[in-house]
């Protein structure tokens, strides 16, 4: 594969992310089929792939962190 054509798809890979993300209202199903079909070497369709939304990291949430790190406990996981 040539230079061009690998920027071509990172082109076409990234405004269909742009497009099709589920945190800009797309489709989660149709943007994991989307990243499947766009994918440089086709993966096992056995294999997860996840979307998910991460925790925004609020004011309230932030003190707790930098409070717990200056006690000398562990930060909590926010799973």
């Amino acid at each position: 594969m040539t230079v061009p054509d690998e920027e071509r798809l990172r082109a076409q890979r990234r405004a269909f992310i742009r497009d099709h993300h589920p945190d800009r209202g797309g489709d989660p199903d149709d943007f994991i089929e989307g990243l499947r079909r766009l994918a440089e070497s086709p993966q096992d369709p056995s294999e997860p792939v996840y979307a998910y939304r991460s925790r925004r990291v609020t004011p309230a949430r932030w003190l707790r962190r930098m409070r717990a790190r200056r006690a000398g406990t562990p930060p909590r996981r926010l799973h």
